[in-house]
């Protein structure tokens, strides 16, 4: 059974920042937010939000396994950014040549926004955006005065 992780901000941007090649976050990411999802008592999955400007945040998710995707997990992942923070878009930023990673964007239901050419040493970045009244995973709270994730 999985078991969401909070509180833990720090220690979940460094297991995430270990497990990717370094230069997809060469300096870290910096100020941040997490939600963990463990099983086992072991992190699987993890999303860190950063460079959050009131307006939006980019999520960053990273999974050791697909057992972390569950309605309730991605409720959660979501109601953050768009219930707690009030963004009303997130960004994901993926290496083109990343295909797994873009393909689960769009599952998500992010929508391609564009391409940043040579933002990655050897690679071009592909640009994903989701607005709040286009989420799926926080159903009737979208738009309503919902509790926050944290209290859920």
């Amino acid at each position: 059974m999985n078991q969401l992780i909070y509180g833990q901000d720090r220690a979940l941007a460094d297991w995430v920042q270990k497990s990717l090649p370094p230069e997809i976050v060469p300096g870290g990411f910096g100020t941040c937010q997490a939600i963990g999802v463990a099983r086992g008592g072991r992190p699987i999955a993890a999303v860190i939000y950063n460079n959050f400007t009131g307006q939006s945040v980019e999520m960053s998710i990273f999974s050791t396994s697909p057992h972390w995707a569950t309605k309730n997990t991605l409720f959660h992942f979501f109601a953050y950014p768009f219930i707690t923070l009030g963004c009303a878009r997130v960004t994901a930023v993926n290496r083109k040549r990343d295909k797994t990673a873009r393909r689960m964007c769009e599952r998500l239901g992010f929508t391609l926004e564009g391409v940043m050419k040579h933002a990655y040493p050897k690679d071009d970045a592909c640009i994903y955006g989701m607005l709040r009244r286009d989420c799926r995973w926080i159903g009737e709270a979208n738009g309503q005065g919902h509790q926050s994730a944290a209290a859920a």
